[in-house]
């Protein structure tokens, strides 16, 4: 992997090397901590998950996870941490305990098309993982666990952009039978609160940012009407007009 790998991470085995590097992203700007903690059968303990959101938290900072299976999922939310990111084969236990602990998920829900456009050695396969997505969704939002909506745009689709590509994911949530208003609550409110900065976007009200967009239709009743999005306003100043 060498240099893509160094230029996109920081390598951390231990208590002490987990701390030096939290801090040194913080030193170098850091909005949020991301960490992977299931990149091989040695799971990041739960110590190591504890120390690094203890130096995060300490500094205003969330905590984001990548892990996509039980136990080093459990270490990363008993470990403090703010969100999971992707958790496509948690079981019910893993989900009810994400409840719990209030840890959100950012299940990054890949539709079907962009499976079948690359990650998976088959058609068979990415239908496999795309029904286990879908049915992980599914049953987090049965049980309530609080989600925030994310994309992970990995492919490259013929016709589409990566900010277009963004709404394919809205196929899963509603093959999940989640609520309109959820998804939006998903991508507004939920989003704002896990990155900490509720209290300026998030909701249109007197002091906050005015982020604000509209569309022809109303999303409530018809969520793909975020595809046609024709008015951005973006901190009051507007950048796309119809």
């Amino acid at each position: 992997m060498g240099t893509y790998w160094h230029f996109e991470y920081i390598d951390a085995d231990g208590i002490d090397e987990i701390r030096k590097a939290v801090r040194q992203n913080i030193f170098y700007g850091a909005t949020l901590i991301k960490l992977i903690a299931d990149t091989s059968s040695s799971y990041s303990s739960l110590e190591e998950i504890r120390e690094a959101v203890k130096v995060a938290h300490k500094a205003g900072l969330a905590v984001a996870v990548h892990v996509v299976v039980d136990e080093p999922t459990k270490n990363a939310i008993l470990g403090g941490v703010d969100s999971i990111e992707h958790g496509f084969y948690l079981s019910d236990s893993v989900l009810l305990l994400m409840k719990e602990k209030g840890t959100v998920l950012v299940g990054t829900d890949f539709p079907l098309k962009h499976l079948l456009e690359g990650g998976q050695d088959t058609p068979e396969n990415a239908k496999t993982l795309a029904n286990t997505i879908a049915g992980r969704l599914r049953r987090a939002h049965k049980i309530g666990v609080k989600m925030g909506f994310g994309t992970d745009i990995v492919v490259d689709l013929p016709n589409e952009n990566r900010a277009e590509m963004r709404w394919d994911y809205l196929e899963v949530w509603r093959t999940a039978d989640v609520p309109a208003a959820e998804i939006l609550k998903c991508m507004i409110t939920n989003n704002a609160e896990l990155l900490r900065i509720d209290r300026e976007r998030g909701a249109i009200r007197p002091g906050f940012a005015a982020d604000i967009v509209a569309a022809p239709a109303n999303p409530l009743e018809d969520i793909e009407a975020l595809r046609r999005v024709y008015f951005v306003m973006k901190n009051g100043k507007i950048v796309r007009r119809p």
